[in-house]
């Protein structure tokens, strides 16, 4: 997964995360967060796993920027682990973009509901959040290494009808002879909920 971004001061490509991105990982993940650090190992982890997407930004200067995205198996939920700017690279569009992508992501995946946490002081975060169309839905207090509280927050994400996507459908089984008809119009308006 790859695709480019033009803002007017900034081109930016997002692609999947490649092992060769480790080092800067970490030392973004050193200068954007004082506590609740992703590990090597973690960072790793999010490089194989089929159950996870991580996305990084990036242009001819290197790291701009990385999203964390889980895609939960077995439901129609993702939720948006981590996201990191540099800060050389903050008020640029990088985290926006990135947003962007994971959502893109999640809808190729199958999914309907992209969820997060953001520490209630982040006001820059929250204000991006809101715009972008994230509603609050719940609150943790004490959630972060710091004892700042998180604010969680959801989206539902909107398929367009160019977009390719992978949607497990439920399947019913037909109990008499005669229940044909409800039980596919159940696994019809099974697949189409949001």
């Amino acid at each position: 997964m790859a695709h480019s971004v033009s803002t007017p001061s900034l081109n930016i490509d997002v692609r999947s995360a490649q092992i060769e991105d480790l080092k800067p990982l970490l030392s973004l993940e050193e200068k954007a967060f004082a506590g609740d650090r992703l590990s090597r190992r973690s960072f790793r982890r999010a490089m194989t796993s089929s159950g996870s997407a991580l996305l990084v930004a990036v242009n001819e200067g290197g790291l701009l920027g990385y999203a964390l995205l889980h895609l939960r198996q077995g439901t129609h939920l993702a939720r948006l682990y981590s996201l990191a700017v540099a800060p050389e690279a903050r008020g640029l569009g990088v985290a926006k973009t990135l947003i962007q992508a994971c959502e893109k992501q999640a809808i190729k995946k199958g999914k309907n509901l992209l969820r997060l946490e953001v520490s209630d002081v982040n006001l820059n975060a929250l204000s991006l959040y809101r715009k972008m169309g994230y509603q609050e839905f719940g609150h943790y207090d004490a959630y972060y290494e710091d004892q700042t509280d998180a604010i969680r927050m959801q989206k539902v994400l909107r398929y367009s009808a160019d977009e390719q996507i992978s949607r497990p459908l439920s399947w019913l089984a037909q109990g008499t002879p005669f229940t044909c008809e409800s039980a596919s119009l159940q696994m019809v308006l099974s697949a189409l909920s949001l």
